[in-house]
C-alpha cells in the first residue's frame, strides 16, 4: 500500500507504509510527529523509499537541497526550535533517525547534478574538436 506524503513542484513523493502500520504525514509540525517519523525510520525499506523520493526535489546548490529537503519534511514552526547539534534551547537532530535521511537524500541530488546531462555541456568538446 503506497501512502501519498508530499507533494512538491507538482510531483507526488510516496513512501511503502505498508509494513509501518501506520500513515506518515510530511511535513511533520511537533516535535511528537517527529519522534513518530524517527520510529517509522529504522524500518529500512521506509527509510530507503523517503531517502530515493527526497532526493528527487531538485535545488541548484548544496544549500538549495538541503533546504528543499528540510522544508519538506518538517513545517517552518518546528523547524525553528531545532538545529543540527542541540546548542541553546533548541532540539538537535544529528543523532536522530532524519538526519540518516537528510544527508543520503542530499547526496543523492548533489551527484545527480554532477552528471553531464545538461544539454549545454552536451557537444561542446565535440565543437571543439573539428
Amino acid at each position: 500500500m503506497m501512502q501519498s506524503l508530499l507533494n512538491t513542484r507538482g510531483q507526488s513523493v510516496e513512501a511503502d507504509t505498508m509494513d509501518m502500520g501506520e500513515e506518515a504525514h510530511l511535513p511533520v509540525s511537533n516535535i511528537t510527529e517527529l519522534e513518530q517519523l524517527n520510529e517509522q525510520l529504522k524500518a529500512k525499506p521506509f527509510k530507503k523509499k523517503l531517502i530515493k523520493s527526497l532526493g528527487t526535489l531538485g535545488g541548484t546548490t548544496e544549500k538549495e537541497i538541503v533546504a528543499r529537503i528540510l522544508k519538506a519534511m518538517l513545517e517552518d514552526e518546528l523547524a525553528t526550535n531545532l538545529n543540527w547539534k542541540g546548542m541553546g534551547q533548541k532540539v538537535g537532530i544529528c543523532k536522530m533517525d532524519i538526519a540518516d535521511v537528510i544527508l543520503p537524500a542530499a547526496l543523492i541530488e548533489i551527484e545527480e547534478g554532477n552528471e553531464p546531462n545538461d544539454e549545454s555541456d552536451v557537444g561542446a568538446d565535440e565543437e571543439d574538436s573539428d
